[in-house]
């Protein structure tokens, strides 16, 4: 994956002449990216239809590296963001979504609709990455079911440097300190009642200073005055950032017994900043900044009581906030100063940035064949790096049509698209035409690798459909020369768009085989597949059995699932040497593979031949027909006789078990087989694919 050292980022958010959270935050990273290896520009959000073609040609003139949205978890912010995210998304962008605040209500509603919960869902996985301001908040969206790999923890942040303590302050006045929006579920009118609560003693020199603007403003102004504290309590609405920092320093105690849904609010950070001990509720981000009675106090419930509110007030007084004082500036400058999360952030931009976005196409299975090839290779480019690999299993479509929408949005966000096929299936379950054709519509680049089956009968029926179909990828590969030729012979496309690509064996199978005692081989023959009605004679398992019957000295095995009836009658046939042990898991594979001298591959078609591979990693000498790929991709390491010779077979089982073969099919295995061979060729298609 190429990394990226310069990225332009642009920040979309709600107008920057709104007072909040949000708004600072987006100021505050426009501020610093200056003194950063960042360029940033800022689209303002409005909501109105004309408002989004602006943002769609912003993102035409722009080329920017990564789309940072700035929603909040409600479901105006959202559905707003989501349409940001799908717009920037279809036009070739990766998104980063930064959910700043947190509505229960909404999280809950999203949970307990099932059809709601998927959409979210399948809408955040579309993200290259998700940031929120709680471990808490990660766990949520990993419980609806979002992919853990792209969700990132950050926080906000405060200059630090614009703060500072001031130890000398009047003793008998003690000075409490509220900021944030003047909304009702922020505590503001918990926080008057409370001050009635407190003991007389403290009453008397308890000054408030409420800061911030909101709906409850003037309701807030008229309860102070009903009560008749207009003496001590001083509601100053919007102030100038200098005047606010002031009013913090000349503080003694910062109290926000918010029961609202934040994310992680900055006046917390803000008040830590001047050396204020906080009391607060545990919500949000707050429990990751505030440790109980080291540098405040956790109010006992949500909403809090007046009387808790007051009681943790004395308590708070009572306790060494001196210390307290040096311990929240001393955090705040090491957690949560600007410099400290901007870099972290830019590291997110940096990794969401880099390497391209590949969508793997499939029917996907573990067990093998097309299926097992196209797990291998995702389990392969997952372990490299998770945040840019995705897998769509075409079957589903036959199970949901709707998953057609998450085809859909998948390939939207992809750079690439790495469709895998075989003939005898792309009509009948179209998993080869369908994405090609969304892919076409998305614009998102497209490499068809085609497995297995012979195309003759299937082009000579469908000639035309045949060549359009592979008409619409960029680009073809095929595991084997062989195959290439084949495509060429019937014109099903031209040499400069066809690449061969060789499959590769697991890792796991690799390093077994190096822990592998070859002193342990026995005069045993192996052979694998899937035992049903149609690869009894396909995979060559008939002569199998009769060469079993013919060498009764020697041990034969048969590994695989036995499929139908038709399995299950083949097995009764086989002599005492031939054993059929059904499918076995890996584990006990490579024990299999690491005691037998010979895998046979007696296919009367094979396009690659994964298993016999595998054996081969093992030390297995291969013995194939002179079929397919199977020459090829032996290489020399083996022996190929014509098919259905069974004598050659004989003769060529006898010179293994002889000794008589000398050289050792793990050498072209390690040569051309491996993850990083296969990694190293993809990239190379890859490159001449995105230019």
């Amino acid at each position: 994956m190429k990394s990226i050292t310069r990225v332009k980022i642009l920040l979309v958010s709600v107008s920057l002449r709104r007072k909040g959270g949000v708004a600072q935050y987006v100021l505050n990273l426009l501020d610093r990216f200056q003194d950063k290896d960042i360029i940033s520009d800022h689209f303002a959000q409005t909501g109105l239809l004309l408002n989004l073609i602006s943002f769609m040609l912003t993102l035409k003139r722009g080329m920017y590296d990564l789309v940072h949205l700035n929603p909040s978890l409600g479901d105006r912010a959202l559905l707003r963001d989501f349409t940001y995210s799908i717009l920037a998304n279809i036009l070739g962008y990766k998104t980063l979504f930064f959910i700043h605040g947190w509505d229960e209500n909404t999280y809950h509603t999203i949970k307990n609709s099932s059809l709601y919960s998927k959409l979210f869902v399948h809408l955040i996985d579309l993200q290259t990455a998700v940031v929120v301001l709680d471990h808490g908040y990660k766990d949520k969206l990993v419980d609806l079911g979002c992919r853990e790999d792209i969700i990132h923890v950050s926080s906000t942040m405060v200059d630090t440097s614009k703060y500072g303590y001031e130890k000398a302050k009047n003793d008998e006045e003690i000075g409490l300190v509220f900021c944030s929006r003047m909304e009702e579920e922020k505590g503001i009118f918990l926080l008057l009642d409370a001050l009635e609560k407190l003991p007389p003693d403290v009453f008397d020199r308890v000054k408030l200073t409420y800061i911030g603007m909101g709906s409850c403003l003037k309701e807030l102004e008229k309860a102070v005055d009903h009560k008749g504290l207009n003496h001590k309590v001083f509601v100053k609405g919007y102030v100038s950032e200098e005047e606010k920092i002031k009013t913090y320093r000349e503080g003694d105690i910062f109290v926000f017994p918010t029961f609202h849904g934040e994310g992680f609010p900055t006046v917390i950070l803000e008040a830590m900043a001047a050396g204020l001990p906080i009391i607060t509720t545990d919500v949000g981000g707050t429990k990751r900044a505030v440790e109980k009675g080291v540098n405040g106090y956790y109010l006992s419930s949500i909403p809090p009581t007046s009387e808790d509110i007051a009681e943790k007030i004395v308590t708070t007084l009572k306790s060494d906030r001196e210390k307290m004082a040096f311990d929240n500036i001393k955090k705040v400058r090491g957690l949560y100063d600007s410099d400290v999360v901007i870099d972290k952030l830019i590291e997110i931009y940096k990794r969401s940035s880099s390497g391209l976005k590949i969508l793997l196409i499939g029917p996907h299975s573990p067990t093998g064949g097309v299926g097992g090839m196209l797990d291998s290779e995702y389990s392969l480019l997952k372990s490299i790096d998770s945040r840019n690999v995705e897998i769509f299993n075409i079957l589903s479509l036959k199970e949901n049509p709707m998953s057609l929408c998450k085809l859909f949005l998948n390939l939207i966000n992809a750079d690439v698209t790495h469709i895998h096929c075989s003939f005898a299936t792309i009509f009948s379950s179209s998993q080869l035409s369908i994405p090609l054709l969304l892919a076409k519509i998305s614009r998102t680049k497209s490499l068809v690798t085609y497995h297995r089956g012979e195309p003759a009968p299937y082009f000579e029926d469908h000639a035309g459909f045949v060549r359009f179909l592979f008409s619409l990828p960029d680009i073809i590969s095929v595991p084997s020369k062989k195959q290439k030729n084949i495509f060429l012979k019937y014109g099903i496309t031209e040499a400069d768009r066809i690449e061969i690509l060789y499959n590769f064996i697991k890792p796991y199978y690799i390093q077994k085989s190096r822990e592998m005692d070859r002193a342990q081989k026995k005069n045993c023959v192996i052979t694998t597949g899937e035992v049903s009605k149609s690869n009894i004679s396909r995979k060559g398992f008939n002569d199998f059995l009769i060469l079993a019957e013919d060498i009764k000295e020697l041990e034969f095995l048969l590994i695989g699932k036995l499929k139908d009836k038709e399995a299950l009658r083949f097995k009764k046939k086989c002599p005492s040497n031939l054993h059929v042990k059904g499918f076995v898991k890996e584990e006990k594979l490579a024990e299999y593979y690491s005691k037998c001298k010979v895998y046979l591959q007696l296919s009367r078609s094979e396009s690659f031949g994964v298993s016999m591979v595998e054996a081969m990693c093992f030390g297995c000498v291969p013995i194939v027909y002179d079929k397919g790929a199977l020459p090829e991709v032996i290489g020399g390491e083996g022996y190929v006789v014509d098919y259905k010779d069974l004598g050659s077979v004989k003769n060529s089982i006898k010179q293994v078990m002889e000794g008589k073969h000398d050289k050792d099919p793990r050498d072209i295995v390690l040569a051309r087989y491996t993850p990083s061979s296969y990694l190293d060729r993809l990239e190379d298609i890859v490159e001449e694919l995105v230019g």
